[in-house]
């Protein structure tokens, strides 16, 4: 089954502790990506995020983060927050290592369009 809701909140409200993350209206996070089965391995999360990214911005965010699992052994219901790859393809940078979810980030003021 994918992550409710509710875990996924949860689940950023422990992220946002843990790595002791400002909570600004102009810091936005990408915390999941729920693509149907038929549809995954073909772009799609990418071309969402790209989708995300314009809009976002547009609603006047200034720093985007993400926060992709990495490790040995995950399956595709444990990459729900996106695969790191996608984000580094993305633009996005490491800015707190983690060996098991590094928080990344995106300065979106910077970014043309």
């Amino acid at each position: 089954s994918f992550p409710s809701c509710q875990d996924q909140l949860l689940e950023f409200k422990k992220i946002v502790k843990q790595f002791s993350l400002d909570e600004r209206d102009d810091v936005w996070a990408i915390t999941c990506f729920l693509i149907s089965p038929q549809f995954r391995n073909r772009g799609m999360a990418y071309t969402l995020l790209e989708g995300v990214l314009k809009n976002i911005k547009t609603r006047g965010a200034k720093k985007v983060l993400a926060f992709p699992k990495v490790g040995q052994g995950l399956d595709e219901l444990s990459l729900w927050n996106g695969p790191l790859s996608m984000y580094i393809r993305a633009g996005f940078f490491v800015s707190q290592d983690d060996p098991h979810r590094p928080v990344l980030m995106m300065n979106l003021k910077n970014n043309s369009e």
